[in-house]
């Protein structure tokens, strides 16, 4: 969990961000059921998300669908482009358990983090590594 500030009146508002991608082109759709008591929100961002410009890639995004702990939107999403669907509140208190569930025409697939990238590379490098050294000996 990480934190920006939403609002001008918060500083520190917890947050969760997944970067995926999709399979089909499509209209997707995005439906999140927060579990604590402060107003939740949903964003979805094309290509990245910047903490510290909130509104900077925002494509859609819903509030209060039908109650402070629900929000649903739509939006077209296209194969090859990366999104990243953000959970969070407006208060630095809004946060905890919540549900979200995305449907469409594809697949979504998570994009790894960078740190993801380099925990591989430095793995296939000591099997390497090893084999090496294996076969030397």
């Amino acid at each position: 969990m990480d934190l920006t500030p939403l609002r001008a009146d918060a500083d520190a508002v917890p947050y969760a961000a997944y970067a995926f991608t999709v399979d089909t082109d499509g209209e997707y759709t995005f439906s999140l059921s927060a579990q604590w008591d402060i107003d939740s929100v949903s964003i979805l961002y094309e290509t990245a998300f910047d903490p510290n410009d909130v509104e900077a890639n925002a494509i859609a995004s819903d509030d209060d669908n039908v109650s402070l702990n629900t929000s649903a939107f739509a939006s077209d999403l296209y194969v090859g482009t990366t999104y990243v669907l953000v959970i969070s509140g407006y208060e630095n208190e809004s946060f905890g358990q919540y549900h979200v569930t995305v449907g469409g025409p594809g697949l979504i697939t998570a994009v790894p983090e960078p740190s993801t990238y380099l925990m591989l590379g430095l793995g296939l490098a000591a099997v390497g590594f090893a084999a090496r050294r294996k076969l030397q000996h």
